[in-house]
């Protein structure tokens, strides 16, 4: 998948009987379930949602909010926990490969290693 802190276990081959499962995969401290068939994360319909960066303050949050939206993105910040806190970045896009592909090229180019967040 490119993402070098993500370790995945893959399933066996699918075969006539089987339906489509998903697999695990696990960074550091997360665990999240990734579709086995990618086609799921690009369909016509939803958006998909762009983890730009993670920051240790807010001040630096609203730069990257600032930089994102010079690049024609509608980022959004979002706080994590009360104590220690951190503040992601997140811009969300629409559920097609093309326009997916475009935001995280876009992102790569501005210097941030954008995740694409997946839920189960």
């Amino acid at each position: 998948f490119g993402y070098l802190r993500i370790k995945a276990c893959l399933p066996a081959p699918r075969s006539f009987s089987q339906a489509t499962t998903s697999f695990i995969a696990w960074a550091p401290g997360d665990l999240m379930v990734i579709p086995r068939d990618p086609a799921t994360l690009y369909n016509d319909s939803g958006v998909n949602v762009l983890l730009a960066t993670r920051t240790a303050s807010r001040e630096q949050a609203d730069a990257v909010v600032q930089q994102i939206t010079q690049a024609g993105f509608a980022p959004y910040v979002q706080g994590v926990r009360a104590e220690n806190p951190y503040w992601q970045v997140y811009i969300r896009v629409a559920r097609d490969a093309a326009t997916t592909d475009a935001a995280v090229n876009a992102l790569r180019q501005m210097g941030f290693a954008p995740e694409l967040l997946v839920r189960p």
